[in-house]
């Protein structure tokens, strides 16, 4: 090995964790930019829940509110994702209550 294979290799290193890091922030970036509108609409279709009558539109109204409570999940998904990228996702210990979670 020469020394100048050392730095280059020394070199994409550091650019790889570079583009690791900037990625991570792109995505952080982004899922934080999603929630805000997210939870705002969320806000504003729970308030019509009390004013719903119609079945059909209890219906819709119910599919809706599960809708975006999943792409809310999916976007917690990707937060976790780019703290797993910046080595910073912590395990904590404690108990679950699965059918809490199953229905939740």
């Amino acid at each position: 090995l020469s020394v100048q294979d050392i730095t280059r290799h020394k070199l994409n290193t550091l650019l790889q964790e570079e583009k690791r890091k900037l990625k991570a922030m792109l995505l952080s970036s982004i899922t934080h930019e999603l929630l805000t509108p997210l939870n705002s609409a969320l806000v504003m279709i729970k308030e019509l829940d009390d004013s719903i009558v119609d079945v059909d539109d209890r219906e819709k109204y119910e599919i809706g509110v599960q809708s975006l409570k999943f792409l809310k999940y999916l976007i917690f998904d990707c937060i976790d994702f780019c703290l797993l990228e910046e080595r910073e996702f912590k395990l904590h210990d404690g108990v679950i209550r699965l059918k809490h979670v199953i229905t939740k």
